[in-house]
This record gives C-alpha cells, sequence and structure tokens, in this order.
C-alpha cells in the first residue's frame, strides 16, 4: 500500500513550493516472510484467529493470520493486541522470529496492526492427519477427520486417520469454564472418530516437537458416527 504527505500549508511564501514525502509499504507473502527470520517486514492476511480467543493470564497476545500463500502466528507481549474481527484483513508490521520452534511475527505496540476490514474467510484446508503433522502447514487453519488414539491428559487427545498422528490440543484458557470458547473434552474417549478443526503449529515441550492443532471453541470439534 502506498500514500502521499504534503506539508499543510507553505512554509516558505517566496519559493511556491511545499514538502511531499511518498510511504511505500512492500507486502511480504506470508510463506517468504516465514523463511526471513530476523527480519522486520509488512505482511498481510485473514485472520483466522482473532486476538482473545488463545490468551495468557487473560492478556490477548496471539492471532493467525494467513494469505494465499501461508498462515503465521502475530504475537505481541504484555497487554496484547487490540480487537480484530475474525475474517478480517489486517497489515502487520512486525520481525519474524521463533518461539519453541513456532514461527511468528513479533510486534513492537498494537499500533503495527492495521485492521482492513471484512474480506473473504478462510475455508480449513482439508487433510490427513499425517500432513497436518508438518511444518508445511504451519500457522495455517486446517481440518482433519480421525480416531482418538491416546488421551494423555484432559488437554489433548491424539488422532489418527492412519497417515499420522497429530494432537488436538486445547489451548489452557479453553479449558476453563468461565471462558466464552470453552471447549469440554472430558466425554472424549480412545476409540472415537471426530472432526477437528483449527491453526497447525509445531510446539517445543522440553525438546521435544509435538505436531497440534489449536481448535477455537466447542465448534471445530465434532464427534461423528462410526465408519
Amino acid at each position: 500500500s502506498a500514500w502521499i504527505e504534503v506539508e499543510p500549508q507553505d512554509w516558505d511564501p517566496n519559493n511556491n513550493s511545499t514538502a511531499l514525502a511518498i510511504h511505500l509499504d512492500v507486502v511480504t507473502p506470508i510463506a517468504e516472510a516465514r523463511m526471513r527470520m530476523g527480519e522486520t517486514l509488512v505482511i498481510e492476511g485473514v485472520v483466522t484467529t482473532e486476538p482473545g480467543v488463545f490468551t495468557f493470564q487473560g492478556n490477548p497476545r496471539y492471532m493467525y493470520i494467513q494469505d494465499d500463500t501461508g498462515g503465521i502466528l502475530v504475537y505481541l507481549g504484555g497487554s496484547g493486541l487490540n480487537p480484530v474481527d475474525r475474517d478480517n484483513l489486517v497489515q502487520v508490521t512486525g520481525t519474524i522470529g521463533e518461539y519453541r520452534t513456532e514461527t511468528q511475527i513479533e510486534l513492537a505496540t498494537p499500533a503495527d496492526v492495521v485492521d482492513l476490514g471484512p474480506d473473504t474467510p478462510v475455508v480449513p484446508e482439508q487433510m490427513t492427519t499425517g500432513a497436518a503433522a508438518t511444518e508445511e502447514v504451519e500457522g495455517q487453519l486446517v481440518q482433519v477427520v480421525g480416531y482418538i488414539v491416546y488421551k494423555p491428559n484432559a488437554y489433548t487427545l491424539h488422532v489418527d486417520d492412519g497417515s499420522g498422528i497429530v494432537e488436538v490440543y486445547r489451548f489452557f484458557n479453553l479449558g476453563q469454564t468461565g471462558d466464552p470458547n470453552y471447549i469440554d473434552f472430558s466425554d472424549y474417549i480412545v476409540g472415537d472418530l471426530i472432526s477437528a478443526t483449527g491453526v497447525a503449529r509445531g510446539y517445543a515441550y522440553n525438546e521435544t516437537v509435538r505436531r497440534e492443532i489449536l481448535p477455537r471453541g466447542p465448534a471445530d470439534i465434532l464427534e461423528l458416527p462410526f465408519v
């Protein structure tokens, strides 16, 4: 995007001229941006997971966006990001980095996100569980169908359609009953067939990278009849 800025008035009446500045933001495709660690870039994408869905100590630090080339986590520490609606197009300026192996664009202030208004919603890409458990789709909205093969704790379901396991992880705040996006995992047992939609990520726990799908609310998890 670009805009032109001029002085509000001509400060020197003797030269009949004024100052002019042209601002140009070069937007980098998200897939390319993900490869440019340490660089400060401008990206644009549609919001798939708005601030406030995943929180840290109540702060809306996380947002996921996606363009035609890929998806990425938008992160701002402290009190976090300003509200932005899901399916809106945003322009983001920040530095490409990595936290626990997950690629993210790290912001300096909430003003680094410019809300460009409603856009076409991102349709989750349907894929195998094995494909969802890869670096190539990290940050993207995906959907899988598979059987629960292991339930190690109240927050995690291991799901497999025969192509490999992906973990469906209920973000910590979504396990709190007072959260507006609370997801109840209690009734799910090994052997259930489910559909799971969410953002794919890789996250290192004790130096082991786990490939996860992060559902955004109860509508993203559906138990299916056995086939």
